[in-house]
């Protein structure tokens, strides 16, 4: 991890992922020329002295400063590659209903099932599709894991799991930008032959009442991908708004 700062200008942090270097800013003033102006030539020089690494600048802001952002991308020849939209809501949401085969996960006998069915429902995606044992691992290991928030349904013929609903809570904050207490889907899923049967949403009710009830959580959260259409509906149709979005940029040579 590196950092590059002076007392005028944005703060550049560094950290290498499973892609290669991730870059973030912090201290960004959206509104002022010189700050976009040394940021886009930060950029150029990242681009410049690392030919061959994988490099992703990543802004999390609203909707409209990643608008600002892809006009600062596009001077420093970057583009945006990927799209996340942060959706959220009040809660309580509706009581969920009875869901034959619910429990919560069972790390001792249902690691296998579960990769099979997040494998596969998120075959498509670059970060959660090609999930394993010692991944999955090192996941549930987290500090803030509580299985009492991760929901399985069983299939009605006994043949693995026909969804989940891994949920994660994250406590009230103070400071410039307080939260509240937050209750977060964190990944969900369901098996392809269990689909048109409204299980997702019962599901998303199931683990946001948890979230409510048990933890404390005053308003509901989750990433997506913004151009994943069906999901966007079922959120909708749950009444979540988009709060707010993240986004990836990379040079345009490695796009």
């Amino acid at each position: 991890m590196r950092t590059l700062a002076t007392m005028s200008q944005p703060m550049r942090h560094e950290e290498a992922d499973a892609g290669g270097r991730r870059v973030e800013y912090r201290g960004i003033d959206w509104s002022r020329p010189e700050h976009l102006a040394w940021l886009v030539a930060d950029l150029r020089l990242l681009a410049e002295s690392s030919p061959a690494s994988d490099l992703a600048w990543w802004v999390e802001a609203p909707l409209e400063t990643l608008e600002v952002a892809d006009r600062v991308a596009g001077d420093a020849g970057f583009a945006r590659t990927r799209t996340l939209v942060q959706l959220r809501r009040p809660l309580p949401m509706d009581a969920p209903p009875e869901l034959p085969g619910l429990r919560t996960f069972d790390p001792e006998r249902d690691v296998d099932a579960w990769l099979a069915l997040n494998n596969a429902a998120f075959s498509w995606h670059p970060d959660q599709g090609h999930q394993n044992r010692n991944g999955l691992a090192i996941g549930l290991a987290a500090p803030w894991v509580d299985l009492n928030g991760f929901f399985v349904v069983d299939a009605a013929d006994g043949d693995g799991l026909d969804g989940f609903c891994w949920t994660r809570f994250h406590p009230a904050t103070q400071g410039d930008t307080p939260e509240p207490p937050l209750g977060e889907v964190y990944v969900i899923a369901t098996a392809e032959r269990a689909r048109g049967r409204g299980l997702g949403r019962a599901l998303v009710e199931v683990g946001m009442d948890h979230q409510y009830r048990v933890r404390g959580a005053r308003q509901a959260m989750l990433w997506t991908e913004a151009d994943n259409d069906g999901a966007l509906a079922l959120y909708d149709r749950l009444g979540y708004v988009v709060h707010h979005g993240n986004a990836r940029y990379a040079p345009r040579s490695r796009t």
